[in-house]
């Protein structure tokens, strides 16, 4: 009964804390700045809760919107309007009950990071841009729920490191579109039931490491030209073969999980490309080796 008084009061705390827009709940927030004129069409942004709890966004500590109440499964939409310039952080509150975050109306108005480490709720993030022109990169933190992305033409997007989308830890996703970036390395969780995967054309690294969901109808290459090194493994609804004849640039490889008869040709090229020294592997740890790494039965 202690116990269930203690959690009780505090959850009443948590809550008046979020109605009033005080105390902790100013910490729970996911900071992103917006450039907007006022007399632009008003911006929205679309939530959806996991739980009872008030959703509003403030800019230099004064709420502008909200907080407002919203109800476990219901959805909540915010209005911009105001002028905003990149020296104006704003601040979204309710940031640990975020179950869904749409940003599709304000993805090109999006510059500077998006910081969602607090989401540990979300499982949806849509935010794509529509002319290309987003600067947004995102801080993850250890956030693992995600199971839908949207980060189409964000041109800018990455985790961290210039270039890099790391999604790793993010072991239910399903659904990644990350056509149109300028990203040249995704980082997929293994073993995840991801069913579709839209990778830009400037992807470098193209790695599909057991994907038991994957087809070939579900991964879309937007372009191959880039890619320099293929890291493969037991994806049993893809056919490694036909990734390496669509990548020309090929100069490292690793392929796990070969089964059955390999064409003599397909040999050859490896072999012949060996000897010229335009195509060395991978290690287990994806670290290059000087021979390519063919692993199978």
């Amino acid at each position: 009964r202690e116990l269930h008084r203690t959690q009780f009061l505090t959850d009443r705390a948590r809550l008046l804390d979020a109605r009033h827009g005080a105390g902790n709940y100013n910490g729970d927030v996911i900071t992103f700045t917006v450039v907007r004129n006022a007399s632009d069409t008003p911006s929205h942004l679309t939530l959806k809760s996991g739980d009872l709890y008030y959703f509003g966004y403030k800019l230099n500590g004064i709420w502008l919107q909200g907080p407002s109440r919203d109800a476990a499964g219901e959805s909540l939409t915010l209005d911009f309007t105001d002028t905003l310039a990149t020296n104006d952080p704003l601040m979204l509150g309710g940031a640990s009950c975020i179950i869904e975050l749409d940003l599709t109306e304000m993805g090109s108005q999006l510059n500077g990071t998006v910081g969602l480490s607090l989401c540990t709720m979300l499982s949806k993030l849509t935010m794509p841009a529509t002319n290309g022109v987003a600067n947004a990169p995102l801080t993850l933190g250890d956030i693992a729920k995600l199971e839908y992305v949207d980060i189409t033409g964000q041109t800018a997007v990455n985790t961290g490191t210039t270039g890099i989308f790391d999604l790793s830890k993010h072991t239910r996703l399903t659904i990644l579109l990350a056509g149109g970036t300028s990203l040249t390395n995704i980082k997929l969780p293994e073993g995840s039931p991801l069913e579709t995967l839209v990778m830009p054309s400037t992807l470098q690294t193209l790695t599909l490491r057991y994907l038991p969901k994957l087809t070939e109808n579900g991964l879309t290459l937007q372009g191959t030209q880039n890619v320099t090194e293929l890291n493969f493994a037991e994806c049993p609804y893809l056919d490694w073969r036909s990734l390496v004849t669509r990548c020309p640039n090929l100069r490292y490889i690793r392929v796990e999980g070969i089964a059955g008869r390999v064409r003599s040709s397909l040999l050859d090229y490896f072999m012949e490309a060996y000897d010229n020294g335009t195509l060395n592997g991978l290690n287990a740890n994806g670290g290059i080796q000087t021979y390519p790494a063919l692993i199978g039965t």
